[in-house]
C-alpha cells in the first residue's frame, strides 16, 4: 500500500543523495582542473630555473616529505653532453637521461597509475626536463574531497533526520483526521471537524463532509421510504388477513365467493404495491439504468395507449392519441415506457368514467414533449407539487392507489433531463400533464427500428381536441 509518509521519505533522500552526487562530481573535476593547472604551471617554473641554473652544483628544490615537489624529477642535459644531470628525484623509466627531448612543452611518460606528467624545455645545447608522478596530484585531490565530504554527508543525514521529523509532524493533521473518521460509528453522518487541517488537504476533508452530508440525506431518505412503504403494505396485508379469516369461516358458497373474490383483489393490490415499489427503487438517481437508445415519443404513446386499451374500457374512457408528430428523443426505452404507461393509468383510474383520455406528442423551441390529458376532476393548485412526493394522495377521493405513480414518473424525467409540468382546467377540462423533454436530448440520426415494431393504430387515432 502506498504511504505519503514514505514516498516523501524516499524521494527527498533521495534527492538529496544525488544532490551530494553531483556536488562530488562538480568538485572532483573543478579540483582536478585546478590543481592540474597549478602543478603545471609549477613544473614549467621548476624547468625554467633548472635551465637557467649557473652550474648543476647549485640546489635544485627543497626535499621536505610533506611538500608534493620531494617526488619531482629534474633531468639537465648540458652542451655535448649525452646523459642527463640528475638535479633532483630519481628516474621512474630505463633510459631516460639519455633520452634528450627534442622540443619544449607537456608530455605524458608511461600510463595507468605509473603515469607521469612532464615538462621539457631547451635554451641552446641546454635541455630540460622535469616530471612528477599524476598519483601526487591525486593524492592531494583526493585528501581535499575527503575534507569537503564527510562535513558534506553529515550535513545530509542530518537533513534527512530533519525531513523525517518534519514529514511526520507536517501529517499528523492528515493522521488525526483519519482518526477522527475511524472512530465514528456507522451512523455519525456529522461532518468532521477540519480545523487542524492544512490548506492542503482541506479539500479532501471538504469532499468527505459532503460525501457524509449526502449519505445522511440518503439514509434520512432510505429511511422514510421503508416506513412509508411499509405503512402502505400494513394495510392491504391486514384485509388480507381479515379476507382470509373471513373465507376460512364462510358457512354458505356464496360468502365464500365473496371472500375468495376479496382476496384475489387484495393480493392484486399487494402485487401492484410491489411492483410501483420495485419501480420507483429501479428508477433511483443511483441505481443502474438501461442503455440511452433512440426513441420516437409517437410511437411510445402509440404503443401504450394500444396497451392501456382493456383498463380503459373496463370505466367506459374513450382513450386515444389526438395528436402523433414525430418526437425523436435519446433515453432508456424501459424507464420512458413505465413514465408513459404511469401518466396513461392515472388518467384512466382519475379521470370521468365514461370520459375520455388523450395522448399527444410534438416538438416546440423547447424539445421534444409528451402530454396526457383527461377530463376528470384535475388537481386543486395546492396540491400540485405534493402530488410527486411518494406515497402521498389527496383527501377525498375514493379511487384505490399507493401514491407513486407521479413520484416514479418524476424520477424518470429527471433522469432524462426532463420536466413534468401540470396544468388544471386543461384541454379536455381536467388535468394536463406535460412533459418537455430538453432540446438537446434529441437524437442526431433516425429512431431506430427497433422503436417502430407497431405503428398507431388507426383506431386510436382522432381529431385533436379543440
Amino acid at each position: 500500500m502506498n504511504s505519503i509518509r514514505r514516498t516523501l521519505l524516499l524521494s527527498m533522500l533521495c534527492a538529496m543523495m544525488g544532490f551530494v552526487a553531483i556536488a562530488a562530481l562538480v568538485v572532483d573535476h573543478e579540483l582536478n582542473d585546478e590543481f592540474g593547472e597549478v602543478y603545471d604551471a609549477e613544473l614549467a617554473r621548476e624547468a625554467g630555473g633548472a635551465l637557467h641554473m649557473a652550474s648543476v652544483d647549485e640546489p635544485a628544490l627543497v626535499d621536505e616529505d610533506d611538500d608534493p615537489r620531494s617526488r619531482t624529477l629534474i633531468l639537465r642535459w648540458e652542451a655535448g653532453q649525452p646523459r642527463a644531470n640528475v638535479l633532483a628525484g630519481q628516474a621512474p623509466f630505463a633510459g631516460l637521461v639519455e633520452q634528450r627531448p627534442g622540443g619544449s612543452g607537456y608530455g605524458q611518460l608511461g600510463r595507468g597509475p605509473s603515469a607521469w606528467r612532464s615538462y621539457s624545455a631547451r635554451s641552446g645545447e641546454l635541455a630540460v626536463l622535469v616530471a612528477q608522478p599524476l598519483a601526487v596530484r591525486t593524492a592531494v585531490v583526493h585528501k581535499i574531497e575527503r575534507r569537503f565530504l564527510l562535513p558534506t554527508a553529515l550535513l545530509a543525514l542530518l537533513a534527512a533526520l530533519a525531513v523525517l521529523v518534519l514529514v511526520s509532524r507536517g501529517l499528523a493533521p492528515l493522521r488525526a483526521f483519519a482518526a477522527e473518521v475511524s472512530r465514528r460509528s456507522p451512523g455519525a453522518l456529522q461532518p468532521v471537524a477540519e480545523g487542524p487541517l492544512p490548506a492542503e488537504l482541506r479539500p479532501v476533508g471538504d469532499a468527505i463532509n459532503r460525501l457524509l452530508e449526502r449519505l445522511a440525506i440518503a439514509l434520512d431518505a432510505q429511511q422514510t421510504f421503508v416506513a412509508d412503504a411499509a405503512h402502505e403494505l400494513l394495510t392491504p396485508l391486514t384485509a388480507l388477513n381479515l379476507h382470509t379469516q373471513a373465507l376460512a369461516r364462510a358457512r354458505t358458497a356464496e360468502r365464500a365467493e365473496a371472500s375468495r373474490l376479496d382476496l384475489q383483489a387484495g393480493l392484486a393490490r399487494c402485487i401492484r404495491l410491489a411492483r410501483q415499489l420495485l419501480a420507483l427503487a429501479r428508477q433511483a438517481p443511483d441505481a443502474p439504468h438501461g442503455p440511452s437508445v433512440p426513441l420516437d415519443l409517437a410511437r411510445l404513446a402509440a404503443d401504450v395507449a394500444a396497451e392501456a386499451q382493456t383498463g380503459a374500457l373496463e370505466r367506459q374512457i374513450d382513450l386515444g392519441v389526438s395528436r402523433a408528430d414525430a418526437a425523436p428523443i435519446e433515453g432508456d426505452a424501459d424507464a420512458l415506457r413505465l413514465l408513459v404507461r404511469n401518466l396513461t393509468d392515472n388518467a384512466i383510474k382519475y379521470g370521468r368514467v365514461a370520459g375520455r383520455v388523450d395522448l399527444a406528442t410534438g416538438v416546440d423551441a423547447g424539445g421534444a414533449w409528451l402530454r396526457v390529458s383527461d377530463d376528470g376532476p384535475g388537481i386543486p393548485e395546492a396540491d400540485r407539487q405534493r402530488v410527486f412526493d411518494r406515497f402521498f394522495r389527496r383527501s377525498g377521493q375514493d379511487v384505490e392507489g399507493s401514491g407513486l405513480g407521479l413520484a416514479i414518473v418524476k424520477q424518470v424525467a429527471e433522469r432524462h433531463g426532463a420536466r413534468v409540468e401540470l396544468a388544471s382546467p386543461g384541454l379536455l377540462g381536467g388535468l394536463d400533464v406535460t412533459v418537455q423533454f430538453a432540446a438537446g436530448r434529441a437524437p442526431a440520426s433516425t429512431p431506430a427500428p427497433s422503436i417502430r415494431t407497431q405503428a398507431p393504430s388507426p383506431v386510436l387515432q382522432r381529431n385533436p381536441a379543440p
